[in-house]
């Protein structure tokens, strides 16, 4: 079982922490998103040997290959470093999802398990729980792509449990409770991931979904923007943007600080403009419809307002 969740702090006492914000955190992290050209940190070569003799063989194999009989190999060449082992078969594990062999994977999953569990005694600590954290995101990820989305939900709970600073495990949790339909719960799973890896565009994304959901467009306009400034090929931040701006002029609803409605509309257009060149075989009806709107079509002002609709898309990471 995964440990369990840390008590809040008693009231009184200590000085409660002043809480950063996510640009803040963005400033203490060596991320692509502090880099003039948008790219991370140089890494010495010496220190890129070390990685790459750590990860050869096992990994480049299963990069090319995705083989199940790999699984064997693995277990005679880290017969000693059992951590490894177990961390390459879930990799393995992940490389059939997309060949929609999900029972193949979980079993390989199961054993990963099996094969920590049988070991783990022998350690303790971060490597420990970070291979336990992977196997619980990746059991979450198959349960979300069968549609069971209270299970998945569970699986991530878990996997950030054992590893708090799993981002990819935060944002899945969030995806999850996007689909079951509670945005507002979602907010803080996307905040959290972001937070952790400010590279990661699919929480930023799906938390300008959640923004739009909750009718907090200047909100949703913020976070896609910022989205944009590290990601500038990300359609769905276009989309949340031009969503956002069609909602709030074709309701006559108040504005964020400093926008003006003329402003505010030649940005939603710019942005819908750009969504549907970059994604035209995602364009629907409405969003033609919000598109005619901000371009000052006349019969478009007078139709009845489109819903915000999702453009579904889910950050899988292997």
């Amino acid at each position: 079982k995964p440990p369990a969740r840390p008590a809040p702090a008693p009231a009184g006492g200590a000085e409660p922490r002043r809480r950063a914000s996510v640009e803040e955190a963005h400033r203490q992290l060596v991320s692509s998103f502090n880099s003039k050209v948008k790219r991370t940190a140089p890494v010495a070569r010496e220190h890129l040997q070390e990685v790459y003799a750590a990860l050869t063989p096992a990994l480049p194999l299963i990069f090319k290959k995705g083989d199940l009989h790999l699984r064997d190999l693995l277990a005679s060449l880290y017969r000693e470093q059992y951590l490894f082992c177990a961390f390459a078969m879930v990799r393995l594990a992940n490389s059939l999802r997309p060949s929609g062999e999900i029972e193949r994977a979980n079993s390989m999953l199961d054993q990963a398990r099996k094969l920590v569990r049988q070991h783990s005694f022998r350690s303790k600590g971060m490597p420990l729980n970070a291979v336990l954290s992977y196997i619980d995101r990746s059991c979450g990820i198959n349960w979300a792509v069968r549609g069971d989305w209270n299970k998945a939900r569970q699986q991530f709970a878990d996997a950030h449990a054992w590893m708090p600073t799993n981002a990819t495990a935060h944002y899945w949790e969030g995806m999850a409770l996007l689909e079951l339909g509670e945005p507002q719960e979602a907010v803080p799973c996307y905040l959290k991931a972001i937070a952790l890896d400010p590279d990661f565009r699919s929480p930023m994304m799906a938390l300008g979904d959640c923004w739009n959901l909750l009718e907090e467009y200047p909100k949703a306009i913020r976070v896609s923007e910022l989205c944009l400034h590290r990601q500038p090929d990300a359609p769905i931040a276009q989309v949340n943007i031009g969503s956002a701006v069609y909602q709030q002029l074709r309701r006559g609803l108040p504005l964020g600080v400093g926008e003006d409605p003329a402003s505010l509309r030649a940005k939603g257009l710019h942005a819908l403009e750009v969504a549907k060149a970059s994604r035209p075989n995602d364009w629907t009806e409405g969003a033609e419809q919000m598109l005619r709107f901000l371009r000052g079509d006349p019969g478009a002002a007078t139709m009845a307002v489109t819903p915000f609709t999702r453009w579904k898309t889910f950050g899988f990471r292997p």
